[in-house]
């Protein structure tokens, strides 16, 4: 299952797809313009923290 968030930081060019992999893992894709700038593969016990680890 995808979620499209609205931007966290930065302008209104961020977007974050979030994707659940496993049951304890969920890979986040970050792109910019369309164009896939960042993969982060993080605990889903702390979706927002991690967020630092992307270029923003």
């Amino acid at each position: 299952m995808t979620s499209i968030l609205p931007p966290v930081f930065g302008s209104g060019k961020w977007r974050i797809i979030a994707k659940r992999s496993s049951e304890n893992f969920q890979t986040t894709y970050l792109f910019l313009d369309g164009r896939q700038v960042g993969t982060k593969v993080m605990p889903t016990r702390f979706p927002l923290r991690y967020n630092s680890g992307f270029p923003f």
